[in-house]
């Protein structure tokens, strides 16, 4: 049987980490449970992360219904990331050419298996997918939506220039041969984020596979952003704690980023009417870069009667996320879930 891309569609292991997820888990295996993908060339593992809010008796009830395995982790080493423990368990357990990831509260479509499996020709090693942050008819849930447009377009980006190193977990793929030559997770463990880009940023630099990129809407994994402020300022620094191992010259291009942004804030204070011109020259263009980001990929998850009124909100959360957060994701203890 062979894919879109004409090579034989590789055999898959869907790998889940799940931590207290009993509310969030039935939606998924519904979702597992629709896949298109051919029964015979798919697995999923749904690991059970010390669970004790029924997740277990859930997920066994579940198996009459999806056949899956779930590996039961009841202890995670001092300093070692949880969630990254207990990836590399199910990985070890799997079968599949391929490794799927996702997380515990998405909602992936009927296609999504089969949009990414078939992306892998023969040159590629790892596949990077688009999951948007699902915006409803609350102001604040379209604020932070942009910001998983803002990562989907640096992480494409990235990709496209050949130079890949961003990636989000709840929809990446990799070859699990590839997975075992760059030794995993190893040399990260200790890291309390970068499950994803790390390890893509591995992958990339030590084989000859290069990295490719779905965005269809049949491969798009919506998720549910944080639900407040708080919330959202804990996931960000967890997110950008992933960049202490980051290579230097990427460290220094972000920190160039983030200092030229703040400093386009500054301008109408620094430089009067000049800089009041150039600070909407740059929410301008930011804002018909994301319009056709959302036309281009179909995010239907953002409700544009409302974008236009998020976009300046996001730009000045985004601002102070990164002057402010971005500093304290390097120092001190970064904490998982509950």
């Amino acid at each position: 049987m062979q894919s879109a891309t004409g090579y034989a569609r590789p055999s898959v292991s869907v790998i889940i980490a799940a931590h207290n997820e009993a509310q969030n888990l039935p939606k998924l295996l519904s979702a597992l449970q629709r896949q298109s993908y051919p029964k015979d060339l798919r697995e999923f593992i749904v690991i059970d992360d010390r669970c004790n809010d029924g997740t277990p008796q859930l997920l066994n009830e579940w198996r009459h219904r999806l056949p899956m395995c779930c590996p039961r982790i009841d202890r995670v080493p001092d300093g070692i990331n949880p969630k990254k423990f207990a990836l590399a368990a199910g990985i070890r357990q799997a079968r599949g050419e391929v490794i799927i990831t996702t997380d515990a509260d998405c909602i992936p479509p009927s296609t999504w298996v089969e949009s990414l499996a078939g992306a892998f020709a023969k040159e590629v090693g790892a596949v990077v997918g688009v999951s948007p942050w699902h915006a409803d008819e609350k102001l604040w849930s379209n604020i932070i939506a942009f910001e998983s447009f803002a990562t989907t377009i640096v992480s494409l980006a990235g990709i496209g220039h050949v130079r890949p190193f961003l990636a989000v977990g709840r929809n990446f793929a990799f070859r699990r041969e590839l997975y075992q030559r760059v030794a995993g997770y190893s040399g990260d463990v200790r890291i309390f984020s970068g499950d994803d880009d790390l390890l893509l940023q591995k992958i990339s630099r030590r084989s000859e596979y290069r990295v490719g990129a779905v965005f269809s809407p049949e491969s798009q994994v919506p998720s549910r952003g944080a639900e407040n402020l708080w919330a959202f300022i804990r996931q960000k620094r967890r997110h950008i704690s992933a960049g202490r191992a980051y290579p230097r010259p990427q460290q220094i291009g972000y920190a160039l980023y983030h200092f030229s942004n703040i400093f386009i804030w500054l301008c109408p204070l620094l430089l009067g009417f000049p800089g009041i011109a150039l600070l909407l020259l740059k929410v301008g263009f930011d804002g018909l870069l994301f319009h056709q980001i959302i036309k281009r990929l179909q995010l239907a998850t953002c409700r544009l009667s409302l974008a236009g009124f998020a976009l300046l909100p996001w730009q000045l959360l985004f601002l102070l996320t990164h002057a402010i957060v971005g500093p304290l994701a390097f120092i001190g203890r970064i904490r998982w879930k509950s």
